[in-house]
């Protein structure tokens, strides 16, 4: 029973791993930071604050973002971030 079982899950494994093969997805990588799969939660919370954005004209702020109902507060705070960073156009220079 036990090898049918494994048999079963190695052919779901393959399945996937040619499904994933058969359709690249393409993301854009800017300063660094990978733009989120589409349909994922993380990418909902880059459309929520993209959205956001466009509406008020104004880049969103943390608080902002971890109102966004149905979203892990530490989850969005995370996201934010790398929304921020992902389109911001110039890096900042550090100063030692």
């Amino acid at each position: 029973m036990t090898s049918q079982v494994t048999a079963v899950k190695a052919v779901g494994v393959e399945k996937q791993k040619a499904t994933k093969a058969a359709h690249p997805v393409e993301r854009r990588i800017r300063n660094g930071v990978r733009e989120p799969a589409r349909g994922g939660k993380c990418w909902k919370i880059w459309n929520r604050l993209d959205k956001l954005q466009e509406r008020t004209g104004q880049e969103p702020t943390v608080a902002q973002a971890t109102k966004f109902r149905g979203v892990n507060e530490n989850n969005a705070r995370i996201e934010f971030y790398n929304w921020r960073r992902f389109h911001r156009s110039v890096k900042r220079n550090r100063t030692k």
